[in-house]
């Protein structure tokens, strides 16, 4: 099994919404000035389950974006939060102050319903966020 020791160098907030992955996205681009873009995340985990994952990465800033669904076919890709139906990751310079900002912007989307401030290295499932 994989054990980290290090800080993660992003800022991860949970998201709960019952909104599909596009809309979401489309949302949160709206609001926020993004252009994410679809990908699948195939894992190697034994199940090989297909995540939805948007991602937007700004040249300028050097800020990268990460919008992950916690629900795929099989299960939760971070079974201790169900209540969470995303993840946005944000990686890059600030980081934390910039993930601040995101968490009002996207807390007054009409469709969000909550949004948390997660710290990754108290999830027991943090493997999952190092793709």
């Amino acid at each position: 099994m994989l054990t980290l020791e290090n800080d993660f160098d992003f800022s991860l907030l949970g998201i709960s919404c019952h909104v599909k992955d596009y809309r979401l996205s489309w949302e949160i681009n709206k609001t926020l000035k993004l252009d994410f873009v679809k990908t699948d995340l195939t894992s190697d985990l034994p199940e090989d389950p297909s995540i939805s994952v948007s991602v937007y990465f700004e040249e300028d800033t050097h800020i990268e974006y990460t919008l992950i669904a916690n629900k795929y076919v099989d299960g939760l890709w971070f079974p201790e939060l169900p209540q969470l139906d995303y993840f946005m990751r944000i990686s890059g310079p600030q980081h934390a102050e910039l993930a601040e900002y995101c968490k009002q912007m996207v807390q007054n989307i009409d469709s969000v319903l909550t949004v948390l401030t997660i710290n990754p290295n108290e999830l027991k499932s943090k493997v999952n966020l190092v793709f």
